[in-house]
């Protein structure tokens, strides 16, 4: 499954929230640094996903708030 992110970095509490479609809003509190933000939200993702988190890669957005991700289920 394919689904786009927007990412907020820094946050007070982790949360994801679906939007419309395959859209979603991932909340981390880690940094948007050295990788840290990508980590948290791999993480966030498996937990609500109920998915190891070695099946959600990012697909594109690496740098940037806007993602997209594939989950294997």
């Amino acid at each position: 499954m394919r689904i786009s992110l927007r990412v907020k970095a820094h946050a007070s509490k982790v949360s994801v929230k679906k939007l419309e479609n395959n859209s979603y809003t991932v909340s981390v509190t880690e940094p948007p640094e050295d990788g840290k933000a990508n980590r948290g939200v791999i993480r966030a993702l498996a937990k609500h996903f109920k998915v190891p988190q070695s099946n959600i890669n990012i697909l594109s957005g690496h740098a940037v708030r806007s993602k997209m991700v594939n989950i294997e289920k």
